[in-house]
């Protein structure tokens, strides 16, 4: 029996539906979004589906063995519930999560001084992403380690960090951060949050990406969040050098390759300025997932929140599954020839991984 599910194709569209659960007495199926169309099993051991997957699973199972869906969106929870042959539908307020009513979030966004009316964006942003991390954690050989040990990048005031250590903590795992930033200014204003926090395990350190490197297996998790140009190129880089387990760059502005491009097969395009930027940046992000694919990892490209929230909402998620890709590296040097440039990235090429 098929039941009318009214406006569940339009929730499930949203981004700003993060969670599905599938309910029935004694148990549950729950999918949280990883992506603008791709959702993740609660379980860790599934792969995760797409959109159209999930509405299916959803009219095969409602109505059967399970009697009630509920849909969980940023403010509001809505939920389908199966009774005498029909559905209905009933909304209220989402239930917060228990350490974010006690303020526990808040209490960090106080000491990351986030202004009031930019907090719920910023901290979305900072949830979404530690959440992907968080389950891509439970899914990964590190699940197990005692200390997660975690690298973040350009870390700027490190708000993406401290949200990290905060929920990885909640869901009670030690976490030891290492934030590295060009600016003194904002490495002592991190290393100041850490202290007012009480977090004893947060370090912070000054560095040149374009020089910087860490030692092979110190560290099993590296965040980037919109480090600006080749900043996300040297993040990638530290991270695939040092052979980190897991990796996830939310990329900003790409101005490298718009400005390297000259004689190409897909020139006539900078006769549309807007267009030819939008190339460059899929171009650049293309070719970050082929070198990170030829030294090892496996990539999964994602929006990990609404527009709204942020229009720079890619995210690239790599894990190191391999030894390096001679194929992949191939097709990196051919673009390299064909589009007549060099990004920053193709030093990890030439250092064969």
């Amino acid at each position: 029996m098929t039941l009318p599910l009214l406006g569940l194709d339009a929730m499930l569209a949203d981004m700003g539906c993060e969670r599905i659960e599938l309910r029935r007495p004694g148990g549950a199926l729950v999918f949280v979004r990883e992506g603008e169309d791709t959702w993740a099993p609660e379980d860790g051991a599934s792969d995760a589906i797409h959109t159209r997957e999930l509405r299916d699973a959803i009219g095969g199972e409602l109505g059967g063995d399970y009697d009630r869906l509920v849909c969980m969106l940023a403010e509001e929870q809505v939920e389908y519930i199966v009774e005498r042959g029909g559905v209905r539908i009933e909304r209220s307020a989402r239930p917060q999560a228990p350490a974010e009513a006690e303020g526990g979030l808040g209490v960090v966004a106080e000491a990351l001084g986030i202004p009031r009316s930019r907090r719920k964006h910023k901290l979305t942003q900072a949830r979404r992403f530690a959440g992907i991390v968080e389950r891509a954690i439970g899914q990964s050989d590190v699940a197990g380690s005692e200390d997660l040990r975690v690298l973040d990048l350009a870390c700027g005031r490190s708000y993406l960090g401290f949200v990290l250590v905060h929920l990885l903590s909640a869901a009670g795992r030690r976490v030891r951060l290492h934030g590295v930033d060009a600016s003194r200014e904002y490495v002592e204003k991190s290393r100041a949050i850490a202290e007012s926090l009480g977090w004893d395990d947060a370090t912070f350190e000054v560095a040149d990406l374009a020089a910087h490197a860490v030692d092979p297996g110190s560290f099993d998790v590296a965040v980037a969040l919109h480090g600006c140009d080749t900043l996300t190129d040297e993040a990638l880089r530290v991270a695939c050098e040092a052979r980190v387990p897991l990796v996830f760059v939310a990329p900003c502005c790409q101005h490298e390759l718009r400005h390297l491009l000259r004689k190409h097969p897909l020139d006539w395009i900078a006769r549309y300025g807007l267009l030819e930027q939008r190339l460059a940046d899929v171009l650049t992000d293309g070719f970050r997932c082929l070198v990170m694919q030829a030294v090892g990892y496996r990539v999964n490209v994602l929006r990990f929140v609404e527009p709204d929230v942020t229009p720079k909402n890619l995210l690239i998620q790599g894990r190191l599954t391999s030894g390096p890709r001679p194929d992949r590296a191939r097709e990196a040097g051919a673009f390299m020839k064909q589009f007549h440039v060099r990004p920053r990235l193709a030093v990890l090429l030439e250092a064969g991984g």
